[in-house]
């Protein structure tokens, strides 16, 4: 599977979708959401964990599941809900893809 990503203008790797995801290399889970887009999309609550952000503090997050369709298949993940508004995507959905973004080009 090939994914084609593109470069925003703050220089931030994306996979544009209905929604852009930013693709973040050092979040190992599947995707990162917006609180408010999880509510609106009914997904059920299955847990609040921990989890470490970059600047290394922590903070409790609620976790959701959900099902999406990725390349064609329906895959059951958890998605992890925060109070920003940046949707990103982790490297577990990466798995079996080859990943190609030109910063040169943006594309």
């Amino acid at each position: 599977m090939i994914i084609r990503g593109k470069v925003n203008d703050a220089n931030e790797p994306i996979i544009p979708r209905d929604l852009n995801f930013l693709i973040d290399t050092g979040f190992s889970g599947t995707l990162w959401m917006p609180k408010k887009h999880l509510k609106s999309a009914k997904f059920p609550l299955i847990s609040i964990e921990k989890f470490e952000m970059a600047n290394g503090n922590e903070t409790d997050c609620k976790v959701y599941f959900g099902k999406i369709e990725w390349f064609e298949k329906e895959l059951e993940i958890d998605i992890i809900a925060h109070r920003g508004d940046s949707f990103l995507l982790g490297t577990e959905l990466l798995k079996n893809c080859e990943l190609n973004i030109n910063y040169k080009s943006k594309k």
